[in-house]
């Protein structure tokens, strides 16, 4: 699976660890209890962008929803200043060498072409840009579908018609600093990476899609751990990130009621986020009749 693929959809042990790592192969959603909590919060994990005609939300997840009375995810989204920050963020600080000048120039000529002939987009325009910015671009033009939407953002709507405070356990200078730490040089190889063999790379696509579709959370975690160039950066994007979530999450849980949204890829192993919560003593437990894809929802799947 493609390095690119793998960070957008993105980026396990005593008996109570090997109950959970059983049951996440086949649960998105998870209900948070116990630990003197007065009212159970729940934990959904997203795929960042998915085909529209194929997903929909599942009326449990809505009804858990309903339940919560705040919404939190990695990042704000409802912040204003988001997209301004994004723009100052992943451009080049001024004398940094581009993606021009790290890059073989038979290779940027290549890059330059797909972008030309395929996105419709001149690249030149993005010297002054990170190659993160680069790799989004081409990230979510190149999903395989007719037209791809971002479940965080479709969550984000619903919390706002409830009007329900909205939050985030990251800023967006966290994430884009994360990227940072990834020498220029390596995303760039990324980039190429994916733009060799872009077929494959939506083989990769649908691969994570359909896990994700059948709420394998083991299979997500595998088809992470299987990219070599990722190995050196599952610390840096995942793991952690979910140490650092924890006491943010607990802070919330404290306050009432929270639904939190994260990419799935979280979720599973010793050192995601549903084993770390168990081992704060928290009940964190499936929540069945789930279904992700479209036109298979279980309308009449209880929040339990």
């Amino acid at each position: 699976m493609s390095v690119t693929t793998k960070i957008i959809a993105i980026l396990t042990l005593l008996c109570s660890v090997n109950y959970a790592a059983k049951a996440q192969q086949s649960a998105l959603l998870w209900k948070i209890s116990g630990k003197d909590l007065q009212h159970p919060s729940y934990l959904f994990g997203t795929m960042h962008l998915q085909c529209k005609d194929e997903f929909s939300i599942p009326p449990a997840v809505t009804s858990a929803m309903h339940e919560s009375t705040s919404l939190c995810m990695e990042m704000d989204l409802s912040d204003p200043e988001i997209p301004k920050k994004i723009d100052s963020l992943l451009m080049l600080p001024q004398g940094d060498p581009s993606l021009h000048d790290d890059m073989d120039s038979t290779k940027f000529d290549e890059l330059l072409r797909y972008f030309k002939d395929s996105l419709g987009i001149d690249l030149i325009k993005l010297q002054s840009a990170k190659p993160l910015l680069t790799t989004t671009i081409m990230l979510q033009r190149g999903v395989p579908c007719k037209q791809a939407i971002s479940i965080e953002r479709e969550l984000m709507e619903t919390a706002i018609r409830e009007n329900k405070p909205l939050s985030g356990l990251e800023l967006v200078e966290d994430q884009v600093k994360l990227f940072d730490s990834i020498p220029d040089k390596v995303e760039g190889e990324m980039l190429l990476s994916l733009l060799h063999d872009i077929q494959h790379s939506y083989k990769d696509y649908y691969e994570m899609a359909a896990a994700y579709k059948q709420q394998d959370l083991q299979k997500i975690q595998q088809l992470i751990s299987s990219v070599p160039a990722l190995k050196d950066y599952q610390d840096l994007l995942l793991y952690n990130r979910n140490a650092s979530w924890i006491p943010k999450i607990k802070a919330q849980l404290a306050k009432g009621s929270v639904f939190f949204a994260v990419g799935a890829g979280h979720l599973p192993g010793d050192k995601g986020v549903i084993t770390l919560l168990q081992k704060e003593g928290y009940t964190v437990e499936p929540v069945t009749g789930v279904s992700v894809v479209q036109g298979k929802e279980n309308n009449t799947a209880p929040v339990q």
